[in-house]
Formats: C-alpha cells, structure tokens, sequence
C-alpha cells in the first residue's frame, strides 16, 4: 500500500541543507512520500489532505532545487533572504503534512484493524505510543534542520564594509561561517540517523501488519479500482498540472543578458504531458520529437548566450564590433528556431487536447436521453464552452512565441522588449491556468463522479 515508497522517501530528509544547496533533494523525497500515499489517500481524507501538503512541498522544494542556479549572481544577505523564505514556507506546509499523515494512519488504523498504528514502548516509568513519538520527534528534527541551514546565513547580517572592521577588536562572523556549515551539519546528520532508525522501525512494523495492509488493498480494489473515471480524472489532472508547468517555465528569467530558465525545463514538462495523454490518443505522442529537438537547441542556446555575454557584456556591442555582431545574430537565429519548434510543439498538444477532451465527454455524466435531458447537446456546450478557451490559448501561445523569435533582433533598438516579451508569457500563463480549472471542474470531476 505504498510504505515502502514512505521509507525510500523520509531517508532524502536526514541530510544537511546548506542554504539552498541539498546533496540529497528533498522534492525527490516529497514526491516518494507522495506516491507511497496515492492509494491509501483516496479512501481517507485525512491522508489525502496530507498527501496535498506533501505534494505543495515537493514542488517548493523543486522550485528551491533550481534555485541553486542564481547562487553564483546572490550576494550572503540575498542568499539569507532566499534561505529564509524557503524556510518559512517549509514548516508552514511540512508541519501540517506531518499531523496529517499521523492522524490519517490513526484513522485508517481504527476503520481497518491495525495494531501496527498504535504500537506502544512499556518501561517502568511509564508507556510511549511509538507513532505519537514518532510525530513529536520528525517535526523537532526538521525544525533543527531548518534552524542549521538559516543559522550560518545569519552571518551575513553583520555590517562591514569590508575595507576594514568598525573596530579594533571586532570579529568578522561570516569568517567562521564554513565551520558552522561543517558544525551544524554533523550534528543534523547525527540526529537524522537517529531519527530515521526511529522511522524506519515504526514504519516497517506497520508494513508487517500483513492484517491491517490486506484489509487496506481489499478496501482499494473493491471500491477503488473499479472507478475507471477516477483514474482516467487523475491522469489527465496531472496532464493540466505539467502543461501549466511547460507554460509557467516558458516565462524569461534573464540575468545579465542569460535566459537562465532554460527552455529544455518547459520542453520536458510538456515531453511529461504528452506522455501521460498519448493513452488516449496518438497524436499527442507527436509533440515529443518536437520538444525533444527544442530542448537540444534550448541547451544550445544557453551556452551560446553566456558565451556572447561573458565577451561583450551587453547588446550594444553589435554596433561596433563585427564579431559580436555575427555572434549575436547568429545566436538570435537558432533561438528563433527554438521557439518555432516550441510553438509547433504547443499547438500539437493543444489539438490532442482538445479531441481526447471530445473523447472523455462521451463518458461523463448521465449516459440516458430524455425529454428534459439531451447528453449530447450537454456535451456540445460543454466541448464548446472548454474549446473556445483551449482556442484562445492556442492563439496566445503562437503570440508568446512569436514575440519570443523577435526578442533578440529587437532588444537592439528597445531596451523593453525584455519587459513586452514577460508582459505577453504572464498573460498567456494566467489564461493557461483559468483554462485547465475549467476543463478540470467541467469534464474531469464528473468524470470521476466528484459531482
């Protein structure tokens, strides 16, 4: 029922975090724990509001995993910042997801005999309920290791302008701060060791409670797995989640003259959607060679792009120096095809879309035809209601893209078109996500009978 997947990902958590740096990414942990609750957490709700928590820090943890790529471009009091923030965003979600998770087993537990849940340590002073220990226990850990990754940051608070101290006798903290690195992170490693020992044991003794664990799998394939349309509403809402995701990334991000969100992270997310819709249909296995050839130009294209900008610093050197102008011309020409290719990719998948949508109407709602009950006129006003929208998003990704082939050759001339070319990505991106909540509430929640 998916404890394994809980175990493989707890173990990402025991090791130290420096900043935003983390040698074992938690997101690949959040994303394990995720998986290990999919089943249990569609029969009860307790773990299904955890599992959200966990997902909603999988994806910060992604976000802050990428992060990593402004590390070289932050100052310390940047990076204490961008430490902090994730910090705080961390316990806000990791908390909840940790008493969600424990109430959950509890509830689970009592409904469907498992001893396991309430295991109990008896000494002679008194009696500790393992899982309320465990809970106590994996909340402490993370704030420590929350606390060891802000607390080195802290240095840079301190006010030097490093042309001398404000006096005779005073201690530059952010001297010591690769000892604290080094200090803090053992003790976090000590400490999740522990910790996970103590996970380890409580979790596993549940997967061995083989009473507990069949009556959960007889509960899921009697009522579960017999709900095609919940399946088929899952798949196509985690199609939405990284097509919104490729157009999210889409976005410029540039960092003295780099677009350091590189275009192979849109492609993959969009590589992802076709994939997990291809069941359906087999036009949208064409989006993959498209995107998998802009993602080699995406790469391409970066390098090219710190290359010129690491020489010329600035796009005004194409005015003057013949080099810079047949390397920046050159580099604006093979971004263009990125884009086209990334356009095409687009439309490809929103054709797909739009007939497995078509595909997937045909099966919701009430399958009888009345007097005062036309499925068919029903489906048409929905099909045209959510293809009217998926139409419009079309048009505004060929916008987006268009204005990304201009942007190279007309930053020469205007210094904003960087501002034009994120103005037209917010737009399209915002549209993207109205869309898909559409598409999710109208076809997808009927589909597996949510309403």
């Amino acid at each position: 029922m998916g404890i394994g997947y809980l175990l493989v990902g707890f173990l990402f958590l025991i090791n130290p975090v420096i900043h935003v740096m983390d040698i074992l990414p938690d997101c690949i942990g959040f994303f394990l724990i995720v998986k290990g609750l999919s089943k249990m957490s569609l029969f009860v709700d307790h773990l299904s509001a955890a599992k959200g928590h966990f997902w909603k820090l999988a994806l910060l943890e992604l976000v802050k995993f990428f992060s990593i790529l402004f590390w070289p471009m932050v100052s310390d009091s940047g990076m204490l910042l961008l430490t902090f923030v994730f910090s705080i965003f961390e316990l806000l979600y990791f908390i909840p997801a940790v008493m969600g998770l424990y109430e959950g087993m509890t509830f689970a537990a009592l409904w469907y005999q498992g001893e396991a849940v309430y295991a109990k340590k008896v000494t002679k002073r008194r009696t500790k309920e393992l899982g309320t220990a465990w809970r106590n226990f994996t909340i402490v850990f993370y704030c420590l290791r929350i606390a060891a990754s802000v607390a080195p940051e802290l240095t840079a608070l301190q006010l030097f302008d490093y042309l001398g101290a404000v006096h005779a006798g005073a201690i530059e903290y952010s001297y010591y701060k690769p000892f604290l690195y080094v200090f803090l992170g053992l003790i976090i490693v000590i400490v999740g060791i522990v910790w996970y020992t103590r996970t380890y044991r409580y979790w596993n003794g549940i997967r061995k409670d083989r009473f507990f664990i069949a009556n959960l799998q007889r509960k899921y394939d009697m009522d579960i797995v017999p709900n095609t349309g919940l399946f088929c509403s899952m798949r196509m809402k985690k199609v939405a989640f990284c097509y919104v995701a490729a157009v999210v990334t889409s976005l410029f991000c540039i960092v003295e003259g780099v677009n350091v969100l590189v275009g192979a992270v849109s492609a993959a997310f969009l590589i992802a959607a076709a994939l997990l819709m291809g069941k359906y249909g087999k036009l949208a296995y064409a989006v993959i060679p498209f995107a998998v050839v802009r993602a080699g130009f995406a790469v391409w294209n970066m390098v090219q792009q710190h290359l010129y900008f690491s020489d010329y610093r600035s796009t005004e050197a194409v005015e003057w120096v013949t080099g810079a102008y047949n390397q920046y011309y050159f580099m604006a020409f093979t971004e263009t095809v990125e884009y086209i290719l990334a356009m095409i990719g687009a439309v490809i998948f929103l054709a797909a879309y739009m007939k497995t949508i078509r595909l997937h109407l045909e099966e919701t709602g009430m399958q009888t035809e009345h007097a005062q009950y036309s499925k068919q006129n029903r489906d048409l006003e929905i099909y045209n209601m959510v293809g009217s929208r998926l139409l419009l998003n079309a048009a505004l990704a060929i916008v987006n893209y268009i204005v990304a082939c201009v942007y190279r050759y007309a930053l020469v001339d205007i210094e904003a078109m960087g501002v034009i070319c994120i103005v037209v990505t917010l737009i399209w991106i915002a549209q993207t996500i109205f869309t898909v909540t559409l598409i999710g509430e109208q076809v997808y929640d009927r589909l597996s009978g949510e309403y």
